[in-house]
């Protein structure tokens, strides 16, 4: 009996701390989770589980808010929680125009295009006075999918390994080590110009889009699940498809005798073809 009034207030205890420890504003959620950032090992496991435990439970708080939708924006980046698109459309249908709305539908249109939901981008977009274009609707879904720039403007495509060995770069077009291992690469062409066509450069998702041609958009993170690391440039070795090796960053002095390694783990070289 006293085990059983023992437990009993070990998981009252439990509760209280977890429910006193919620933040009581939007300002408190994001001032938390730019501390949990912090933490490189647990910092995204803790705004998931801030966001379930308490966000979603969360109780009279001044929803709508200009803050509010920057928590959602920052949660929908950073751990890509499916409750918050249902939350944004909801606050999209209440909100009225008022002074600051365009802010506000500023940062739904982030989180619509975070999500790859472009039907909604584009009922944003109609109320919001923003030049940014909206990518075309995914009208069939591959396994592997990538926004490719073409003379016609985006286009979605399907991706498939080729046969052999083949490398996926995770860069960004405003990340200058990722500009670093490009140039490396051009480098590298010039003596082997076949290894380019070995290369796929895709981007994680992000706030933006890629203007260039080098760079792809992907659809969702999960058609790439054996991607571990999202920062730029992380550089992964394939060969008939399966991940054999990765590399992480590339500083400016560059990794040539590692990235040649990797290279040969996969039957590729640097070197002209005899």
């Amino acid at each position: 009996m006293m085990q059983l009034i023992m437990l009993s207030l070990l998981i009252l205890c439990a509760f209280s701390a977890t429910a006193h420890s919620c933040p009581t504003s939007y300002s408190h959620y994001i001032k938390n989770l730019n501390t949990y950032l912090q933490d490189d090992i647990t910092g995204l496991d803790n705004i998931t589980k801030e966001f379930n435990t308490c966000y979603l439970l969360r109780e009279a708080l001044d929803d709508g808010t200009l803050l509010h939708l920057e928590y959602l924006r920052n949660v929908a980046y950073m751990t890509g929680e499916h409750s918050v698109i249902a939350d944004a459309k909801h606050i999209f249908l209440t909100l009225s125009a008022s002074e600051g709305s365009q802010e506000k539908y500023k940062k739904l249109l982030d989180i619509a295009l975070l999500y790859r939901d472009f039907d909604f981008a584009r009922a944003i977009k109609d109320k919001y006075t923003t030049d940014r274009e909206i990518p075309p609707n995914l009208t069939y879904l591959h396994p592997r999918n990538l926004l490719v720039n073409t003379d016609n403007g985006w286009q979605w495509i399907g991706f498939t390994f080729p046969e052999g060995g083949h490398i996926v770069v995770v860069g960004n077009e405003f990340c200058a080590f990722s500009h670093a291992f490009h140039q490396f690469l051009q480098t590298a062409e010039n003596t082997n110009p076949l290894l380019a066509k070995k290369v796929t450069w895709i981007s994680p998702i992000d706030l933006e889009f890629e203007t260039g041609t080098l760079i792809n958009d992907i659809y969702r993170t999960a058609e790439w699940p054996e991607i571990d690391v999202w920062e730029t440039p992380s550089i992964y070795f394939y060969y008939n498809g399966k991940l054999v090796s990765k590399m992480l960053g590339w500083p400016n002095t560059g990794k040539r005798d590692e990235f040649l390694a990797h290279l040969s783990e996969i039957g590729l070289t640097m070197l002209p073809e005899q």
